[in-house]
Parts: structure tokens; C-alpha cells; sequence
């Protein structure tokens, strides 16, 4: 059997400890489960090349735009790191070396764990 993604718990990290960890990834994903939350931890982000926020306030076009962006970023190699609410776990065609998921439910938890190592690299 393949082993595509390890799933580490790493406890309460509060967000200047997770923009520090996700600044450190050239590439990585965070599911956050509020949009509240996300947008102030996108804010705490702002500013730094290639990071982007992704919720489901935005329109649908907006969002697909953004999400051609982060997908163009990925493809190249260039520096991407996302801060979403749980609308990328379903349908959305993403493919992250890491992905760092809030808490949840296990079915939840394997969704976000779909956008990870989708390759199997």
C-alpha cells in the first residue's frame, strides 16, 4: 500500500506560531474552520510573496481566479502558501506538499488530506 501523507497532531499552536510554520514552507495549505479565523490569519500573512486567502464570501469568480493563480503558483514551483476555510476540501483540484488542518472531524481530516501529495511524490 502507498503512503502518501503523514498526519501529525500538533496540539494548540497559537496563530503567530502557525503564520511563523507556514512562512517556513515554500508551499503549504491551512483549513482553518471559521472564516473569521482565516482572515486574520491571512492578515497576519499579508503582505508576503505568494500567500493568498481563499473563503467562501468571495464571489465565484473571484474565487476561481484566485484559485487559477494558486494552481499556476503550484505548477511552477513558486512559492504558495494558502489560508482557507474548508471550501478547498471538496472539488477543488489542488495538490500541496503540506497541509496544515484545525481540528475536526475525521471525515473533514481526510478531505484536507486529498489536497496533499495528490502525486504521490
Amino acid at each position: 500500500m502507498f503512503k502518501r501523507v503523514a498526519v501529525e497532531q500538533l496540539g494548540e499552536l497559537g496563530d503567530e506560531v502557525l503564520a511563523a510554520r507556514l512562512l517556513a514552507h515554500e508551499q503549504a495549505l491551512c483549513i482553518l474552520n471559521a472564516r473569521a479565523h482565516a482572515r486574520e490569519l491571512y492578515e497576519r500573512l499579508e503582505g508576503e510573496d505568494g500567500c493568498f486567502h481563499l473563503s467562501a464570501l468571495m464571489c465565484p469568480r473571484h474565487r476561481s481566479e484566485r484559485l487559477d493563480v494558486i494552481r499556476q503558483a503550484l505548477t511552477r514551483g513558486q512559492r504558495c502558501v494558502v489560508v482557507s476555510t474548508s471550501l478547498v476540501e471538496a472539488g477543488v483540484d489542488v495538490d500541496f506538499p503540506v497541509v496544515y488542518r484545525a481540528e475536526a472531524g475525521l471525515d473533514q481530516l481526510a478531505q484536507a488530506a486529498g489536497r496533499c501529495n495528490r502525486e504521490g511524490a
